[in-house]
């Protein structure tokens, strides 16, 4: 599935998450919780996803990267639940065509 990992997160009131004065997107997200988390999947492959998420842009990932970085998210306590909710249903349903 391709996710777009620039998606901005916005706050309750529809606004920009902003972090350390940027824009919180869902690659950022992603890449900090997979580097905060639990290490199940392996310290490596770990590290490879959060670059790639990091990084941003579209990404493709298969059903096994995508169950690491929805249990990472799931699992993680390093941000809100608004952030980690929409950070969970763009990695559950959104698919870039």
């Amino acid at each position: 599935m391709k996710i777009n990992l620039d998606t901005k997160l916005v706050n309750l009131k529809g606004e920009p998450y902003q972090e350390f004065g940027e824009d919180l997107t869902v690659g950022k997200v992603v890449a900090n919780c997979l580097d905060m988390g639990e290490k199940a999947g392996g310290r490596m492959k770990l590290f490879i996803l959060a670059k790639k998420c990091y990084e941003g842009g579209v990404a493709d990932f298969d059903e096994v990267d995508l169950g690491l970085l929805r249990s990472a998210v799931e699992n993680s306590n390093i941000a809100s639940n608004v952030v980690i909710g929409q950070t969970l249903g763009i990695l559950s349903k959104e698919a870039v065509k």
